[in-house]
């Protein structure tokens, strides 16, 4: 997989447990932060796409925790494409420590869908170019 967009974050006390620990659903806001952020920085934000019509609902996300992200700790999200179909795509998510160890991994896919059908609809051309890179 060929890295796309590095997003960095650091977890903040109201994205932690008790124990200090970023709690699990964080992780998937910060994995669609970078998305959002992937988007705006290639010159086509996620709310143009809105405003055209375009709907690219979540359809699936899964996480894998290695270590624990921890209060104030620096981390860096590598952004990446895992799979473009014709009317999907799917990116990976690499949450990694400044000292390079993977902290997380992260898999979230989107589908197109026609405004007019509600069904799975062929990606803009644009979308895919700009994934595809």
């Amino acid at each position: 997989m060929r890295s796309l967009f590095e997003y960095r974050f650091e977890a903040l006390l109201h994205e932690v447990d008790e124990n200090g620990v970023m709690f699990p659903d964080r992780l998937l806001r910060h994995a669609h932060d970078a998305y959002e952020a992937f988007l705006k920085q290639r010159g086509a934000p996620l709310e143009m796409w809105i405003a055209q019509g375009v709907r690219l609902p979540l359809v699936h996300a899964e996480a894998e925790w290695r270590h624990p992200i921890r209060h104030g700790q620096a981390t860096t999200l590598i952004l990446s494409l895992s799979r473009l179909g014709d009317t999907a795509f799917t990116l990976g998510h690499r949450v990694q420590s400044v000292a390079d160890e993977t902290l997380a991994v992260v898999s979230t896919t989107h589908v197109h869908l026609s405004p007019e059908t509600n069904t799975p609809a062929p990606l803009p051309p644009r979308l895919r170019r700009l994934l595809a890179g």
